[in-house]
C-alpha cells in the first residue's frame, strides 16, 4: 500500500539529482526554485510515509483541499515545464501526481496515475532530445 509514496518519493530524488546537475550547467531561478520544491516535497513524502505506517487513518485526517491543493500544484509545475522543455519540473509533477493518486485511487485517481506516466514519457522524450 506504501508502494506510490515510495515511488514518489524516488521521483522526487531523480528530478533533484537532474535539478543539480542543470544548475552546474545554467545558473536560472527556475532550477534553484525546483530544487527548493524537491526538498520541500521530499520531506512531506517521507512524513507522509512515516505517520501513515503508523496510522493508516492519516488519508481522512489530512483535509482534501490540501490534496487538491498538491493537484492544482502538480498541473502548474507540469504546464511551466512543457513549455521551458525543464525535465526536472516533468519529474516533480509526476511524483506529485503519483502521491495524488495513491490519496485519491477511488475518485480520480487513476486518472491522476496515467497523467503521471504521461509526464514520465514527456521528460523522457525530452531528456533523450536534449543529449
Amino acid at each position: 500500500m506504501v508502494a506510490f509514496p515510495i515511488i514518489s518519493i524516488f521521483l522526487v530524488l531523480v528530478s533533484s539529482v537532474l535539478s543539480l546537475q542543470n544548475k552546474k550547467e545554467t545558473k536560472t531561478i527556475p532550477t534553484q526554485f525546483m530544487i527548493a520544491l524537491n526538498g520541500v516535497f521530499f520531506l512531506f513524502f517521507i512524513v507522509f510515509v512515516f505517520l501513515f505506517t503508523q496510522n493508516n487513518d492519516i488519508l481522512t485526517q489530512i483535509p482534501a483541499s490540501y490534496y487538491w491543493f498538491l493537484i492544482v500544484v502538480g498541473i502548474f509545475i507540469e504546464l511551466f515545464s512543457f513549455r521551458k522543455k525543464h525535465v526536472p519540473g516533468h519529474i516533480t509533477a509526476a511524483s506529485i501526481h503519483c502521491f495524488a493518486g495513491f490519496v485519491t485511487i477511488f475518485s480520480i485517481g487513476f486518472l491522476l496515475l496515467v497523467l503521471c506516466l504521461f509526464e514520465l514519457s514527456i521528460a523522457v522524450y525530452q531528456y533523450r532530445k536534449l543529449e
